[in-house]
């Protein structure tokens, strides 16, 4: 299973034109600023519907376009390929996507902050796997946060005070859930990573906790609202929910020790890099789909045993993988089709 090329037009800086990609592994060469990650970035919103680095479909439109277009054919198990399709446009705000929803796992210079970043993107994270895993995830996280949103202006307003109590349920249902999902998934972490990060770095053990928002008992809609009760006098003098998903954060440890703070770079970098892989494995195994993996610059910032591992990891996988970098020392003969990149043009690069 493999998307078989990428087209994109007005996305970003990328030329629109059609660029092959390899059942195993593409590898895509280039310097800074030239399309690299626009490229992945492409990849991922057409296959899994996400924002690679988080921002709107507003953001992604190339300069003086009114929208952006992603196709490309997809070889499932079936014999002919079925055709990806996003199109977006702007003024009013519209998007259309046709195709199957694929499983896609992507890996960038900036999931470091995953180990010693802020909750805001270990919440992400979460959220990414939550959604791809399970349909109802993403919507029931919007009901919840639309909830959070007025119940927070009704905090902050002493003539809406009243009205404060009448959106705990609703609050309390949905953030029930969105905890529900997010312990499957650290339950599931918990179980491949061992395994995972065994392959990148021995030497290390690693340990994550989800440490909820506000403290409740369990993760069911009655102790959501017992909390929300309890606190109900501090949140209106903070004039903010104290309770709930929004405040989640995942606890992450490296022998024994908080990572944040004990972890040297080289190790944050491989447990960010564990998560991401261990979340690929769940990915497959609940959708029955392998998983593609886009890996953007991660090797320049890797030292030389862990480079060898992810490339021992990567030649004994199925999945399709697409691999940025500013050079081909480090993939070798691995890549079946290589691109330089250049001002968003892609070209064929001789093996």
């Amino acid at each position: 299973m493999a998307l078989l090329s990428l087209t994109a037009r007005h996305f970003r800086n990328l030329a629109a034109e059609e660029v092959p990609l390899a059942p195993d592994i593409t590898l895509i060469i280039g310097p800074n600023a030239q399309g690299k990650t626009n490229f992945l970035e492409a990849l991922l919103l057409l296959l899994a519907g996400i924002s690679l680095r988080g921002q709107s479909d507003r953001d992604l439109v190339a300069w003086g376009q009114d929208g952006y277009r992603l196709q490309g054919p997809w070889m499932g198990e079936g014999t002919d390929p079925v055709e990806k399709d996003r199109l977006v446009t702007v003024n009013p705000l519209r998007r259309r996507e046709s195709g199957p929803r694929i499983p896609a796992v992507a890996f960038a210079p900036d999931d470091l902050l995953l180990v010693k970043g802020s909750p805001e993107g270990r919440r992400r994270f979460l959220d990414e796997v939550a959604g791809q895993i399970r349909p109802r995830y993403l919507p029931e996280l919007r009901r919840y946060q639309r909830a959070l949103s007025q119940r927070n202006r009704a905090l902050k307003s002493e003539a809406a005070h009243s009205v404060v109590e009448s959106f705990g349920p609703l609050l309390a249902e949905a953030g029930s859930y969105v905890w529900s999902v997010r312990d499957e998934v650290v339950a599931s972490l918990c179980l491949r990573l061992p395994d995972v990060l065994g392959a990148l770095a021995p030497v290390d053990r690693m340990e994550i906790t989800l440490d909820r928002g506000g403290h409740a008992a369990t993760a069911t809609a009655t102790d959501f609202l017992g909390e929300l009760e309890r606190r109900r006098g501090e949140e209106r003098l903070r004039g903010v929910t104290l309770t709930g998903p929004h405040r989640d954060d995942l606890h992450i440890s490296v022998n024994g020790r908080a990572a944040d703070v004990f972890a040297s770079q080289g190790q944050q970098r491989s447990l960010a890099l564990a998560l991401k892989l261990a979340s690929r494995d769940i990915l497959e195994e609940v959708s029955g789909r392998v998983p593609v993996v886009l890996l953007d610059d991660v090797f320049s910032e890797l030292d030389g045993t862990r480079r060898r591992a992810l490339l021992e990891l990567m030649s004994r996988s199925r999945q399709q993988t697409v691999v940025t970098d500013t050079d081909r020392e480090d993939i070798g003969d691995m890549a079946s089709l290589r691109y330089a990149v250049e001002a968003g043009v892609l070209r064929p690069v001789a093996r």
